[in-house]
């Protein structure tokens, strides 16, 4: 859908995904987790890498804890901005349940959310009312479950093993990894520093 160009011009993006954590967990220990925008903001930021938004002007990362007494947040909120001028906010949990990370694409003529495991393309009306947002409810839910048909993950280990098996480079490589992991470490210092870092 994003490389047929039918959204229109891309500037804004929102990717939310929780997960629901024992405040118990080890997951908290910082001697086992390198942190919540390292161990789980990284795959919304593989995300937008792999949608083609790679140029990275400045990061803001803001954070919280849900569950008390954690040398690390729980809860994040992470704004990127990027050279064509699109925008992105990142927003992940270990403390809010979750079916499956929801998105929203803002075209300039169109929108794209994944919601529910649902891919729907819907049109920017004119003028919001009533009846065009519950014409738009109505719509959404009438949409099959695409996730039902196909397990993403189960995807991605296929494409692994297959690439084992002929000795063929992954989609993803090591160097896109490396520039996930930058941002990631951008993105922590931003809110180690309570301020936004330029990219240069």
């Amino acid at each position: 859908i994003l490389d047929s160009g039918g959204l229109g011009d891309v500037k804004f993006i929102i990717i939310k995904r929780g997960a629901l954590v024992n405040q118990d967990s080890y997951i908290f220990n910082p001697d086992f987790n390198a942190g919540i925008i390292t161990e789980l903001s990284s795959h919304a930021l593989d995300l937008l890498r792999w949608w083609g938004f790679k140029v990275v002007k400045q990061v803001y990362a803001e954070g919280t804890n849900v569950f008390q007494n954690h040398p690390k947040p729980d809860s994040v909120c992470l704004n990127l901005k990027f050279n064509n001028g699109a925008s992105a906010v990142v927003i992940n949990s270990y403390a809010m349940p979750s079916v499956s990370t929801e998105v929203t694409i803002m075209g300039s003529s169109k929108m794209l959310c994944l919601k529910y495991g649902k891919v729907i393309v819907q049109n920017l009306p004119s003028k919001w009312s009533i009846p065009s947002m519950l014409w738009i409810t109505f719509k959404q839910a009438v949409v099959f479950p695409y996730r039902i048909l196909y397990n993403p993950l189960a995807g991605a280990c296929n494409h692994f093993v297959e690439c084992l098996y002929e000795n063929k480079p992954p989609l993803i490589d090591e160097k896109e990894g490396r520039e996930n992991i930058r941002l990631a470490s951008l993105l922590n210092e931003s809110y180690i520093k309570g301020k936004a870092v330029e990219i240069v």
